[in-house]
């Protein structure tokens, strides 16, 4: 009988009862779930059986460090960590690392474990090394948050679908695994099986799945999705080798689940803190703005202010975007599309707010949102709360501290902080707008962390309940800076 490290919860138990020496299987689990221990449980009982020597995990940027760091150091029994060689890939070329990448595929009995992260697979270097792993090991692999896979005609997909070839079992997991239709699936079961839903090819898959409409635009003609059907048998098909698990089905999930995802700053992002961390002063290159920091509080708000994508220079009250994509917006957007459930999203700075808003509107559209914060008049917060509640079509709520307070916002179930307040009543009081009578589900809450930087410390620093201002004017503040 393998033995768990940490005891299952009724539906992992049960999960991993039905699927541990299945070649092939999908998790569907909302976030908050524990699809990440059953994976791991399965790999850990595949491996004292015999059956395989390692293990491909594949999952997005802001998610594969904490497999590495979090998941299988706490779920993975430790007479097997003890006997592990665990790898997370890099595109590297340091000895160090070619060094470290040598030990790892030697043959010496132990368990491989290969962490990945699923953005990189676009070159021919990163889908061979892994092939060659693949090849050498009997594993098992996981495609972790697997709708980044969704597009038939994406290099990755087909790339990953390759790999997954290699292996005698396969998983993926993901919470929602349609966010824009049917047709998301046809891939993410590819990769599980060549013939896991019956269909050689996409386009059989779509005509059968699928109300076509034949498009004329300029020159050329197209087919346009216009509607679905045989939803009823596409559902039994997946029957057969995937599971649902929602909140609402796991009655012993504690009441709050806390979770967080990984942001890594741009090389501008790291110039940027790494000066004001150093000297206290930074000036940002294309604007010629000078940013001091001189004070311990001023200090970690412009540090913060940095992670979040922006800064404040000392002679302007505007607020600047720090020049290149935001890769905390992006990780936000790829949270939500990976549920179906309305979320609350809470932003320390209006700066954020607004960006979040552009983002949301022209990806959900602009009537799926609300909004609550400092310049939303009092009368008008309740109507807002209100409209969340009660209309399907509003599926986000975004706020700062003017809404973590009096709002009821029980219709969701899911919370992410975009970034954090660093008062401790304001993080209590926004937990509790969807944790409170009403609440028929467990509550996830998901924070966006940068690693290395203080947004670690300010979420480390509330979530055991420790006010920051008590703690940086104390003897603490040196840790932090």
């Amino acid at each position: 009988m393998y033995k768990f490290k940490t005891k299952p919860y009724k539906h992992q138990l049960e999960l991993f009862e039905l699927t541990k020496d299945k070649e092939y299987w999908g998790i569907f689990a909302e976030m908050g779930c524990g699809k990440s221990k059953i994976f791991l449980d399965t790999a850990g009982y595949l491996y004292t059986e015999g059956k395989i020597q390692g293990c491909l995990i594949l999952a997005p940027k802001g998610v594969y460090h904490n497999w590495s760091n979090n998941e299988i150091p706490i779920h993975l029994p430790d007479e097997i960590l003890d006997n592990t060689d665990m790898l997370v890939w890099s595109t590297s070329k340091t000895k160090k690392y070619e060094v470290e990448k040598k030990a790892f595929i030697a043959k010496n009995g132990r368990f491989k474990i290969l962490v990945a992260n699923i953005e990189t697979f676009v070159s021919k270097t990163s889908e061979k090394a892994i092939s060659n792993f693949l090849k050498r090991f009997k594993s098992i692999v996981c495609v972790d948050e697997s709708t980044y896979i969704k597009s038939p005609k994406a290099d990755r997909s087909k790339i990953i679908v390759k790999l997954c070839e290699l292996a005698p079992y396969r998983r993926i997991l993901t919470g929602s695994p349609s966010p824009q239709g049917p047709t998301d699936l046809f891939m993410q079961c590819r990769a599980l099986h060549k013939d896991a839903l019956g269909f050689k090819t996409y386009t059989a898959f779509k005509v059968h799945y699928c109300k076509l409409m034949m498009r004329d635009v300029g020159t050329h003609s197209f087919q346009q999705i216009v509607g679905y059907r045989n939803l009823e048998d596409l559902n039994y098909r997946l029957s057969k080798f995937t599971s649902r698990v929602t909140k609402a089905s796991c009655l012993d999930l504690p009441d709050k689940v806390y979770q967080y995802r990984e942001v890594e700053l741009t090389t501008e992002q790291k110039r940027l803190y790494k000066e004001i961390k150093e000297f206290s002063r930074t000036q940002l290159l294309e604007s010629k703005d000078i940013i001091t920091a001189e004070h311990v509080l001023t200090k970690l708000i412009r540090l913060h202010q940095i992670t979040c994508g922006f800064y404040q220079a000392d002679d302007s009250e505007k607020v600047v975007p720090i020049p290149g994509a935001n890769p905390r917006l992006n990780e936000l957007k790829e949270i939500l599309l990976a549920t179906t459930d309305k979320v609350i999203i809470w932003a320390t700075y209006r700066y954020n707010i607004a960006q979040i808003e552009a983002m949301v509107k022209e990806n959900f559209g602009e009537d799926s949102y609300v909004t609550c914060h400092g310049g939303t008049e009092k009368k008008a917060r309740s109507i807002v709360s209100n409209v969340f509640q009660e209309n399907e079509d509003v599926r986000f709520f975004i706020g700062n501290r003017a809404g973590a307070y009096g709002l009821t916002l029980t219709k969701s179930a899911t919370t992410v902080y975009y970034s954090n307040d660093y008062n401790l009543e304001v993080r209590l009081q926004s937990e509790d707008r969807n944790h409170r009578i009403s609440q028929t589900r467990k509550v996830t809450y998901i924070d966006l962390i940068c690693r290395k930087t203080v947004d670690e410390k300010i979420i480390k620093a509330l979530r055991a309940k420790k006010n920051i201002a008590d703690i940086i004017t104390g003897d603490e503040w040196r840790e932090w800076l």
